[in-house]
């Protein structure tokens, strides 16, 4: 397979489409493809990256319009003649391809049409949704974004890829996930400060997040990330080579690292939001570009992170945080289970594919204390707590304390619910007062929308004995609605607190449910 990558990357665009998309390179290599980078605009410490990994780049002539002064979300895409100039000089320059990838915000349907002539499909990356699209497979991991945000700009049958499970994130970070969870399950207090504005470091702005740092967490190693081109870099040598706390890791790479052994992290709110997510590093987020914004206010929402607009209230945050060991526990513990690291092999899942085919076919185990993790992770998952009655998220130990007692209650029934070997979900009942049960279910997020939750529903049911199934479902979530009602749960007239009380009543619910088998 010969794939082709379209971007860009510079002080006013950022990094971060040219990371995330040699991070998709990296990948499709693996699977034994030959990647090609056709930049315009590339900084030599970025396209050293892309050479050093193995793949070709090569330099397209920038037209004056993609060299024009803020080359970012807020101006239109370029104009149509420099759209298929840019196109045309592409495929002079890589010939033709099986996959051409695009990421790019300036560059809009005009530009894919025209691609068409050398590839044979295109894979558009983007965090916008402000134009068309013609493309076979659009991905956009902005967390909280779905496919309808883009069904009126991509062309009919374009399949679409949305959300965190889809993150582009490098091997590392899904390789550290697992000690990072250890670590942060112990920890108790903020030893290690990690500081990364970006490679570019934009206004300077890390040298003095970093005095801000030393003068009010005197107790914490400070490691401070960023580019060879930074504006800070002498101003931060020179703190370094006086203060013993402050380590410079300049073009690292050993983010995944530093990440996992870091208990905080003051960044910019761009891509490497989603590698703390992944290691569970709570964090306080600055908004540097406006495109920046939505993401990074979901993530506040999610309680995965605490976001600001300049450097001003960084101090004043630090101080709160430091003091609040809780806060801190439940923000790792929202981000945790907002990215798992699997999203690069979904999306070369879908390219090659290779995905596993659609079934409901589940089976269910008891849950042990071995499922602990994956339970809380569940649980804390953002779009379960919007569903829920308590929507907080859950920290580790308060988790821990539930779940013994939950397990060791004979009443109560909690269990497993597996594909080939795999959670996907869980099925959980509690005892009611005077009689019956309450059902609650969770579906592993890269699952919804299979059809999996009613599967997990109806084999969960056909398990447990009771006179009654009572659930509680959220007033405005209408595909849980009708789930529970194709299984013939009647609704209650009575709303508690916006949800709706649907109950099953059955003198026998396994039997009643394995008749209808």
């Amino acid at each position: 397979m010969r794939v082709v990558v379209r971007t860009d990357a510079g002080p006013l665009i950022g990094g971060g489409h040219a990371m995330r998309c040699l991070t998709l390179a990296d990948a499709m290599a693996l699977n034994g493809a030959e990647v090609v980078f056709a930049c315009a605009v590339m900084p030599d410490a970025i396209a050293n990256r892309i050479t050093g990994s193995g793949h070709r780049l090569v330099r397209i002539p920038a037209s004056p319009e993609l060299q024009r002064k803020g080359a970012d979300w807020h101006l239109p895409p370029l104009g149509t003649e420099a759209q298929l100039e840019d196109a045309k000089a592409t495929e002079a320059l890589v010939g033709t391809a099986d996959w051409l990838i695009v990421d790019h915000y300036l560059l809009d349907a005009r530009w894919h049409s025209q691609a068409r002539s050398f590839a044979a499909k295109l894979l558009v990356v983007d965090d916008l949704g402000n134009r068309p699209y013609h493309c076979d497979l659009l991905l956009d991991q902005g967390f909280g974004r779905s496919a309808s945000d883009y069904e009126q700009l991509v062309l009919q049958d374009a399949r679409v890829l949305t959300g965190s499970a889809y993150t582009l994130l490098r091997p590392e970070f899904a390789r550290e996930r697992q000690r990072a969870l250890a670590r942060r399950q112990e920890t108790t207090r903020v030893h290690r400060l990690m500081v990364s504005m970006g490679t570019t470091d934009p206004g300077g702005m890390t040298s003095e997040i970093v005095e801000t740092a030393l003068t009010t967490t005197p107790d914490c190693r400070i490691d401070v990330v960023l580019g060879p081109q930074a504006l800070s870099l002498g101003r931060l040598r020179h703190l370094a080579s006086g203060d013993a706390r402050v380590t410079i890791h300049v073009d690292s790479h050993e983010m995944a690292l530093l990440m996992r052994d870091a208990d905080l992290a003051i960044g910019a709110a761009g891509t490497t939001s989603w590698e703390r997510c992944c290691l569970g590093l709570p964090a306080i987020a600055l908004v540097l570009a406006e495109n920046q914004r939505p993401g990074a206010l979901a993530l506040q929402e999610a309680g995965a992170g605490v976001v600001v607009e300049d450097t001003a209230p960084v101090g004043s945050l630090l101080k709160g945080l430091l003091s609040d060991p809780e806060r801190l526990s439940v923000m790792s513990a929202a981000a945790f289970a907002i990215v798992d690291g699997r999203g690069t092999e979904r999306v070369v899942a879908a390219m090659t594919e290779r995905q596993l085919p659609l079934t409901t076919d589940i089976a269910l185990r008891p849950a042990s204390m071995d499922d602990a993790e994956v339970l809380w992770l569940w649980r804390n998952d953002p779009v379960t707590r919007r569903q829920s009655r308590n929507p907080d998220a859950i920290a580790w130990k308060d988790h821990i304390r539930w779940l013994g007692p939950i397990l060791a209650d004979p009443r109560r029934v909690l269990l497993i619910a597996e594909q080939n070997g795999t959670g996907v979900g869980m099925v959980r009942f509690d005892p009611l007062e005077p009689g019956g049960h309450e059902v609650s279910i969770s579906v592993a997020s890269e699952h919804r929308g299979s059809g999996i939750g009613k599967a997990i529903l109806k084999a969960g049911c056909a398990q447990i004995r009771t006179t009654a199934i009572n659930a509680f479902v959220q007033a405005g979530n209408k595909p849980s609605r009708r789930m529970f009602e194709s299984l013939e749960f009647k609704p209650l007239r009575s709303a508690e607190m916006g949800f709706l009380r649907y109950v099953l009543k059955v003198n026998d619910a396994g039997a009643a449910w394995r008749s209808q088998d």
